[in-house]
């Protein structure tokens, strides 16, 4: 059996390696714009104004814009400007792919349009062929190993942990002022033996992160509350900067700083209990959650507004500090080398049902 794994490794390029990286996301932040505008152009040439359908296939018009017929306008592109030839052009390709996926997404779904990328907006540089970049675990006696990757040369990175099976993909990321690549990696494993091991209902709270059916129950971390105050101050400070200025900058940075460090706590203790529960299960049933349309604002519309907006606000606040989808997530890629499964089941009267008699308690 073919598994696939990502390894993630923190970067630290120079200031001349930052300096091109960031150049690099301009670079692609101006194709990304610049086919989405395509997009937009050949759209309203086909729709009348006032109509909510989008077309859903070239066939309703033959200027139809594609990922393959931007990147054949990429080759002349690159030849007039020569500062996007300096960024890969399996790269400039793969943000033109992901522009396409994101088209098809939204008329298949009706909604989601892609939305324009702005300036300091983080954007992934995806080298999609594993010959082109190589990872080198240890260089001399040091602790740092290094990223190759094609037009940037050798990166400083943390190799704590070796490779597993054969790169497929990297992908270079900026969160904050930090730098990580993410390696996909093939790995091949021998076919899990079906799990025996007894299976285990799970209810995802607000109260409490997890109860399962055995009665064990996981208190919320409260990461997000221990936070809540240094946060406010972060953003009233970042609220009193001129924009564009040098302080503006640094203050953003210290309030990403405090959102990632909330993020990477929530991650862990959510990979603790996914772990539990992947080793000692072989059966996991969750509620199959609509969190987007549980999570969406009660504040309606200047004619009909809204009824207890600060109350519906707290709740989302809580529900997404949660990390329900994170969580659902890990356990549907760590039960499969286990032998177990993972089945969702409908969350209607989930919580109110009796599991032995069948009987539904409304009140509860």
């Amino acid at each position: 059996m073919i598994l696939h794994r990502a390894f993630r490794y923190r970067l630290r390029p120079t200031p001349e390696q930052e300096a091109t990286l960031l150049r690099g996301e301009g670079a692609l932040r101006f194709l990304w714009n610049l086919g989405l505008e395509q997009y937009l152009l050949w759209i309203h040439g086909c729709v009348p104004r006032g109509k909510g359908h989008l077309p859903c296939s070239k066939r309703e018009h033959p200027q139809y814009p594609s990922a393959f017929g931007q990147s054949r306008q990429l080759t002349d592109l690159r030849k007039d400007h020569p500062w996007i030839a300096d960024v890969p052009r399996n790269i400039c390709d793969s943000i033109l792919a992901s522009l396409g996926e994101a088209w098809k997404r939204c008329w298949k779904s009706g909604f989601g349009r892609p939305h324009w990328k702005r300036r300091g907006d983080p954007i992934g540089m995806v080298e999609g062929h594993g010959d082109k970049f190589d990872l080198i675990m240890r260089i001399g006696a040091t602790k740092l190993g290094a990223l190759d990757f094609p037009k940037i040369g050798k990166i400083h990175a943390v190799t704590d942990r070796p490779l597993r099976g054969k790169p497929k993909c990297c992908t270079i990321t900026r969160d904050g002022n930090e730098r990580y690549a993410s390696i996909l990696c093939e790995v091949e494993v021998a076919d899990p033996v079906p799990s025996t091991k007894p299976g285990v209902g799970i209810d995802r709270g607000v109260v409490l992160l997890l109860a399962d059916s055995t009665g064990r129950t996981v208190e919320d971390p409260g990461h997000l509350q221990r936070a809540q105050r240094q946060l406010t101050r972060a953003h009233r400070q970042l609220s009193k900067k001129q924009k564009g200025s040098q302080n503006r900058k640094k203050a953003a940075a210290k309030v990403g700083k405090i959102h990632r460090q909330i993020r990477r706590q929530r991650e862990w203790a959510l990979h603790q209990e996914s772990k539990h529960y992947a080793k000692n299960h072989g059966l996991i049933v969750l509620e199959k959650l609509q969190i987007g349309n549980m999570t969406a604002s009660a504040k309606g519309t200047i004619e009909e507004p809204g009824k207890q907006v600060r109350q519906k606000t707290g709740l989302n606040r809580s529900i997404l500090s949660m990390g329900w989808g994170i969580f659902a997530t890990q356990l549907k890629y760590k039960v499969i080398v286990e032998g177990g499964e993972v089945r969702e089941v409908a969350a209607a009267y989930t919580s109110c049902t009796c599991s032995k008699c069948g009987h539904v308690a409304v009140e509860s």
